[in-house]
């Protein structure tokens, strides 16, 4: 949840920010223009969430960190999908152009959803190698001085 909220909240900003700036051209139809704004966000944001959960769902280790840290993570991978996702769309734009030009819901869903695979792959790596603290140095070994055990003295 916290990919897509990163990964839109700053795009509806700017979008608000460019429509209701006083210097700006005179539209015919801004609100028709805010509207398919709107459209394409959604779209391009909502393949690339399917596919960064399509990364994230399979791995045992993501699926094992707390939620705070998994939020932070995915925020901020979500932060920087943008511009990410405009380079992987580069890197394979020789295997999607003839997709977009034969089959264009494929070649848009894999030129957006890739995006969110490659950061979800980024999230899992995260995950594994850096699982951080899950409270095992907070516990301490039974046994030590200070530890109270409970004896049936009878």
């Amino acid at each position: 949840m916290s990919y897509a909220v990163f990964k839109v909240v700053p795009s509806i900003l700017l979008t608000l920010a460019l429509f209701s700036s006083p210097i700006r051209q005179s539209r015919p139809d801004v609100m028709g223009d805010f509207l398919v704004a709107g459209y394409l966000m959604g779209i391009s944001s909502g393949l690339s969430v399917v596919g960064f959960l399509a990364a994230t769902a399979w791995s045992a280790s993501w699926r094992g960190l707390p939620a705070m840290r998994a939020s932070i993570i995915a925020g901020a991978l979500g932060l920087v999908s943008p511009v990410v996702s405009l380079f992987v769309g580069a890197a394979s734009s020789v295997v999607l152009l003839p997709l977009l030009r034969q089959g264009h819901w494929i070649g848009m869903a894999l030129f957006y959803g890739l995006g969110g695979v490659v950061l979800g792959g980024v999230a899992v790596i995260v995950a594994k190698r850096w699982p951080g603290d899950h409270g095992e140095a907070r516990k301490r070994p039974a046994g030590r001085a200070g530890d109270f055990e409970t004896r049936d003295l009878s």
